[in-house]
C-alpha cells in the first residue's frame, strides 16, 4: 500500500512539472526597436512615381551633378537628389526646369510642381525628401519602393521594378518622390538608390542612354 501511495504521489509530481514547464516561445525575446541592417516596409513611405514628358535636353548628368550634393553619383543605378527643407526643394524645383516640364500633367500622373506642395514645413520636421529620376526603355515598366536598407552611413532606397511579358517598345520617364524618415537618414547621411528585385526589362544604365 505504502509503495502504491509513493508512486502516484511521484507520478503526481512529475505531472506538475510537465505542466508548469515553460514554453520555448516564451522565451523568444521581442523588440520594437528596428533593425538598422533590414529594409524598412515600404507601406509607411508614401512614395510618389510620376510619369514625366521626354526631358528638354538630357537630363540624367544634371541630376548625377546635383545629386553629388545630396545623394549618390553611382552611374549604374537611378540618381537621387536629397533634399532637407522647403528652401531646397524650391530651388531644385527650379534648377530642374531648365531639364523637366515639372507645371505639365502627364496622362494620369500630376505635374511635379503640383505633387510637392504637400511637402511643406511640417513635413520636413521629421522627414527628408528624395527625388529619383528613372529613364525605361519600356513605357510598360511600372516602379515601387520596397523598403529602405541601412548600412555603411548610407540610406538606400530599394526599387522593385515590374513588367508584362510583351510590353511596349517606347521610352518612359519617371520623377519619384520618396519621404526618407530623418530618424533613417540626418541631413549629412548619403542617400540612394537601387533596383533590388523584380523584372529588370526596361531598365538599363542611364549613361548609356541618349535622347
Amino acid at each position: 500500500m505504502k509503495k502504491f501511495l509513493f508512486m502516484m504521489a511521484m507520478l503526481g509530481a512529475c505531472a506538475m512539472t510537465a505542466c508548469s514547464a515553460p514554453n520555448p516561445a516564451d522565451r523568444m525575446e521581442t523588440s520594437s526597436a528596428p533593425r538598422h541592417d533590414a529594409p524598412l516596409a515600404a507601406a509607411s513611405l508614401d512614395a510618389v512615381f510620376l510619369r514625366i514628358s521626354p526631358p528638354k535636353t538630357d537630363a540624367a548628368p544634371f541630376m548625377r551633378q546635383y545629386g553629388t550634393l545630396t545623394g549618390s553619383t553611382d552611374d549604374k543605378q537611378p540618381p537621387v537628389v536629397c533634399l532637407s527643407s522647403q528652401e531646397e526643394l524650391a530651388a531644385f524645383t527650379d534648377a530642374a526646369s531648365s531639364y523637366f516640364e515639372l507645371s505639365n500633367a502627364y496622362g494620369v500622373y500630376p505635374a511635379f510642381s503640383e505633387t510637392v506642395t504637400q511637402y511643406d514645413a511640417a513635413f520636413f520636421e521629421e522627414n527628408r525628401l528624395a527625388v529619383l529620376y528613372i529613364e525605361a526603355t519600356s513605357g510598360s515598366v511600372r516602379y515601387e519602393v520596397s523598403g529602405i536598407r541601412q548600412g555603411n552611413d548610407t540610406a538606400t532606397i530599394l526599387l522593385k521594378c515590374s513588367a508584362p511579358a510583351a510590353g511596349t517598345c517606347d521610352m518612359a520617364y519617371w520623377l519619384a518622390c520618396v519621404p526618407i524618415p530623418c530618424k533613417i537618414a540626418e541631413e549629412d547621411t548619403p542617400v540612394c538608390a537601387q533596383i533590388s528585385s523584380g523584372a529588370f526589362l526596361g531598365m538599363r544604365r542611364i549613361t548609356d542612354l541618349r535622347p
